[in-house]
């Protein structure tokens, strides 16, 4: 929801096509600069720790946004910057998150669990595009930044909630000299990580502008406003849930149906 909300408020505010991808580049380039970095943060800390610190500055950063917009004081630099802050906390809440699976479930369920979270994961993709559209047509960004403030609210508290004892928590990882480069040297040296990551590579660079390219799309070939955003995002998390589903459905995976399902992507 923010994101859509976000970049449309960009496009509204200058116009342009070209603020909505810096935008876009700013809320993710922590992740290209800082990710190894995040992901040795991860295996060292208490991954329900950081979660908590992660959501709640997420939180933060949301009503700040909802404030601005909401008092019409909102200007293109402000979602520049929060869209910036935003970036450094999902950089170091995405690893924590995707390793906090294990220890919610264990090793036994592990790979259903990552189906399931996925499916989770692109249902909100599939329903949040298609409110924040409605808020946007409706009553403004303001409240779609709102609502996005009261979800992190309800991840922290669901967090603090959990039974810490059932939980299959896993030793964190000493500080050591050439942690970063000895992760590096594994990667390399397994093809089942390192053909996926290449791929990802590729795909990340060639195939996730479609924010960028959404919003022109609705903004000036369609005409379709806020609403025809939404749908244009929420129909892209429809295709990508039907994946995460039957993927959940597979007994094993291998890597040949990875590189195929890069190739139908491509």
């Amino acid at each position: 929801m923010q994101r859509i909300a976000q970049d449309w408020l960009v496009l509204q505010l200058s116009g342009s096509v070209t603020a909505v991808g810096i935008t876009v580049a700013l809320q993710f380039l922590p992740s290209l600069v800082l990710g190894p970095w995040a992901g040795m943060m991860a295996d060292r800390f208490a991954k329900r720790k950081i979660l908590l610190l992660c959501q709640s500055a997420a939180a933060v950063l949301a009503a700040i946004l909802a404030v601005l917009a909401l008092t019409q004081r909102i200007e293109v630099w402000h979602v520049y910057v929060i869209a910036l802050a935003l970036g450094l906390v999902t950089v170091l809440d995405q690893p924590a998150r995707q390793v906090f699976v294990n220890e919610l479930v264990g090793p036994a369920y592990l790979r259903n669990a990552i189906s399931v979270n996925s499916t989770t994961f692109q249902l909100g993709g599939l329903i949040g595009p298609a409110l924040a559209g409605l808020l946007l047509t409706a009553v403004g960004a303001g409240w779609a930044f709102a609502a996005n403030a009261a979800a992190c609210c309800s991840t922290v508290a669901m967090l603090l909630t959990l039974r810490k004892d059932q939980l299959h928590i896993s030793a964190p990882a000493p500080k050591r000299k050439g942690m970063l480069r000895e992760g590096l040297d594994y990667a390399l040296s397994k093809p089942t990580i390192y053909w996926p990551w290449l791929m990802a590579g590729f795909v990340a660079v060639f195939a996730m502008s479609l924010p960028v390219l959404l919003a022109a799309f609705a903004d000036r070939v369609y005409d379709a406003g806020a609403g025809g955003y939404g749908l244009l995002n929420a129909l892209v998390a429809l295709g990508a849930l039907a994946g995460a589903i039957t993927s959940a459905r597979r007994r094993e995976l291998r890597l040949r149906s990875v590189m195929l399902g890069a190739a139908c992507t491509g």
